[in-house]
């Protein structure tokens, strides 16, 4: 039986913190330093696997496992690696058609090759095989959906680009407060507003707005920006 590359991560992280004798408030404390949001209920859905974290998590949760290493005085010369958080944890399950063994996988973290000749033989997959050709009505079917997604993802991308153009001072203390890109934040507000945050700070305060009335839209824009952050942050 395989598991998720989610859930042996996840198994990895929690053997590594209970080695280093920290809580799981402990790390979240180590990730929040690094941008993550995270709390001690959030270490404990990543501990268990309960979704699949994208890689950037992933080496930000390695690095917090670190800091927090070299905090208590159990740092190795080396520190932990990506391979600590992949070996000795059975089958991983890649895709639906590829389990690799998860010593296998480590080893690639170290630098070695699947596709040297022989290598697929050595690693002995025990499930790849092949879906087989699509069938026409599948392709359509893909075909459709990607054109779909290159409507939707191209104006998408073009609106970001207009936003950040128009992002002055406001937007970049803004970003720095939140810890994240001027990028980011432009995407953000592309996808809530449309617009840059001076400018819907500036729409829903009015022209005739004095100081305190837009601090006071400042601060309901940024608690909405903050709550669509905390939804979609894993």
């Amino acid at each position: 039986m395989s598991e998720s590359l989610g859930w042996v991560v996840g198994a990895s992280c929690r053997r590594i913190r209970t080695q280093l004798g920290i809580t799981q408030d402990d790390l979240a404390r180590y990730t929040k330093g690094l941008g993550l949001r995270w709390t001690a209920s959030k270490v404990g859905d990543f501990e268990a696997g309960r979704y699949a974290p994208t890689f950037a998590t992933v080496l930000v949760v390695l690095l917090a496992l670190n800091l927090a290493a070299a905090d208590s005085g159990e740092a190795d010369a080396g520190g932990f690696t990506l391979a600590d958080l992949l070996a000795g944890n059975g089958l991983v399950q890649l895709t639906d058609t590829l389990d690799v063994p998860g010593d296998h996988l480590a080893d690639v973290c170290r630098g070695k090759n699947f596709t040297e000749p022989g290598q697929r033989k050595k690693y002995g997959f025990t499930r790849l095989r092949s879906p087989g050709p699509l069938r026409p009505d599948e392709i359509r079917a893909t075909a459709k959906g990607l054109a779909k997604l290159t409507e939707y993802v191209e104006p998408f991308a073009a609106g970001v680009a207009d936003v950040l153009q128009r992002s002055g001072l406001t937007e970049y203390r803004l970003a720095k407060q939140l810890k994240m890109s001027d990028k980011e934040l432009a995407a953000h507000s592309f996808a809530l507003w449309r617009s840059t945050f001076s400018e819907e700070r500036d729409r829903r305060a009015g022209s005739d707005a004095n100081r305190q009335k837009k601090g006071r839209v400042s601060r309901e824009l940024r608690v909405e920006l903050e709550r669509a952050l905390a939804d979609g942050d894993h």
